[in-house]
């Protein structure tokens, strides 16, 4: 799996990257499953948004039977149950309205074992599978009637925009996940354009080249079409080779998955990473310097007193 996010030029002010990303690799690679979301630019909180929903639809799918994913009612269940963590996070601040969050969905489970595809989708963006040199349309943006409008999965109904779909494998050989910030350079007139994801796709599935330089050179090719103005939107992109023929343990999957993937752009929790409170009878500072000079100065009064108790005595 690579994985990359690039913050926009639109959003340099900001400094803020609305997409995010998330990928995962059941114990002997039975599922894959891999969401790419992209944060409403015009929304001041969609980057939780976006992080938040690729998060929880990946800890559900971990925690899930591998029959119950392939329901639509498990999509639509797990979405409102990601919304309802959202309302309750925003009832802390009722100046905040769910729409802050907006967000779209991008979504591609492999059932490794079935050989079977599972792609899920609200908004726009594009998912993309390769059969060898060729490249298909798995799954295309859903537009609005204006120029940049799209669906999100905080909209009221949003389950009408839901586009789910199971099909074979087949000979599909790699998967592509991407934002729209990156539509300019990959897709034209609504089909694969033939300069940057097949030879990209081709480069990818090359094994004598390590996941490291494969990562550098698919953040350098992003990073020039920005710099060229080809791009000027927030950029998401996950590629995944199908192995549904491999069976690795979770820990080899593991760290295939994040040796070579920012930090920053992999898994971001909806926990709160927060030191556990201290105990009410020690304060949140420092005290034990402090304690440690009390002691010393109650031992010299005490050889002080000693001290004037022995001259005393001999007077």
């Amino acid at each position: 799996m690579i994985g990359i996010s690039i913050l926009g030029k639109i959003h340099k002010k900001k400094a803020i990257c609305q997409d995010s990303f998330c990928c995962y690799s059941s114990f002997k690679n039975k599922v894959s499953a891999l969401m790419v979301s992209d944060g409403a630019g015009s929304y001041s909180y969609s980057n939780y948004g976006s992080s938040i929903l690729c998060a929880e639809i990946i800890n559900e799918i971990s925690l899930s039977e591998i029959n119950l994913i392939k329901k639509n009612e498990w999509w639509i269940e797990t979405i409102y149950k990601i919304r309802s963590l959202l309302e309750q996070k925003i009832i802390a601040n009722q100046k905040l309205h769910i729409k802050e969050f907006s967000a779209t969905l991008l979504g591609c489970v492999i059932f490794n074992e079935e050989k079977l595809v599972l792609t899920v989708h609200i908004g726009d963006g594009h998912i993309v599978g390769f059969e060898g040199d060729k490249g298909k349309i798995l799954s295309l943006p859903e537009n609005g009637e204006y120029a940049g409008e799209t669906v999100f999965f905080t909209r009221e109904n949003f389950e009408k925009h839901l586009r789910i779909n199971i099909f074979p494998i087949a000979n599909l050989s790699s998967f592509f996940l991407f934002t729209d910030g990156i539509d300019p350079i990959s897709i034209k007139n609504q089909q694969i354009s033939n300069v940057f994801l097949p030879p990209l796709n081709k480069y990818l599935l090359n094994d004598q080249i390590s996941d490291e330089i494969k990562y550098k050179a698919v953040n350098s090719k992003l990073i020039e079409a920005a710099q060229l103005g080809y791009c000027y939107d927030d950029m998401t992109l996950v590629w995944h080779k199908s192995n549904f023929m491999e069976f690795d343990t979770y820990d080899t999957q593991f760290k295939k998955r994040y040796d070579y993937i920012p930090e920053e752009n992999t898994y971001i929790s909806t926990q709160d990473n927060k030191l556990k409170k201290l105990p009410k009878n020690i304060p949140e500072e420092n005290v034990y310097m402090t304690a440690h000079w009390t002691i010393y100065l109650s031992l010299l009064c005490a050889i002080g007193a000693l001290c004037l108790l022995i001259n005393g005595a001999f007077l």
